[in-house]
């Protein structure tokens, strides 16, 4: 989508925040316009606890099996967690900003995880990191898109910091969420 478009799109992005803030079944229309606004292939809600597991609250434009290897194995090998885990909150940040491209390029996160699927750029808001909770929305996309651009950024930041928006899982549980991770659940098909 065009930056100019962007902005134009805060009034609905905000009010979908509201609205899964108050049933929890609204998270997976969320996280597909945010996809969709800032073409991204994937777009996630996910809270990271100290226990290393993550709670997948609502994913769009990922094939079920990519997010059942993540459940599996891949989220042991996630560059991003450590740097995630260390930004304050509110903020959004890059996947280059976490961890250096050539970094990236070298791990097994994205050599036998990311490659495959065609994904190359990704950015994260870090909505509650506080007390050993990481709360945060990632929108992935592919190299064909580009990486994340200042304008889309400052939109997200927007959305990250507005008050009282993507905390709401916390405040409120995720509905019928997968657990990833260590003691987790395994997702299911579809």
């Amino acid at each position: 989508m065009r930056d100019s478009g962007l902005a134009g799109q805060l009034p609905d992005l905000i009010a979908q925040i509201y609205d899964a803030v108050l049933d929890p079944r609204r998270w997976q229309a969320f996280v597909e316009t945010l996809g969709r606004s800032f073409g991204g292939t994937c777009a996630l809600f996910a809270q990271d606890g100290e226990n290393t597991a993550t709670v997948v609250s609502a994913v769009a434009g990922m094939d079920p099996s990519f997010l059942r290897s993540y459940a599996e194995h891949y989220y042991k090998t996630n560059v991003w967690i450590p740097g995630m885990k260390a930004a304050p909150s509110p903020s959004v940040l890059t996947g280059d900003q976490v961890v250096a491209r050539a970094v990236f390029e070298k791990s097994e996160f994205y050599n036998d995880y990311w490659r495959p699927q065609g994904l190359s750029h990704a950015v994260g808001c870090v909505a509650d990191n506080d007390e050993g909770f990481l709360s945060t929305a990632s929108i992935i996309r592919s190299d064909r898109l580009g990486a994340f651009r200042d304008a889309e950024l400052a939109v997200l930041q927007v959305v990250t910091a507005h008050p009282g928006t993507l905390r709401g899982p916390r405040a409120r549980g995720s509905g019928s969420a997968p657990r990833v991770g260590r003691a987790a659940h395994r997702p299911g098909p579809g």
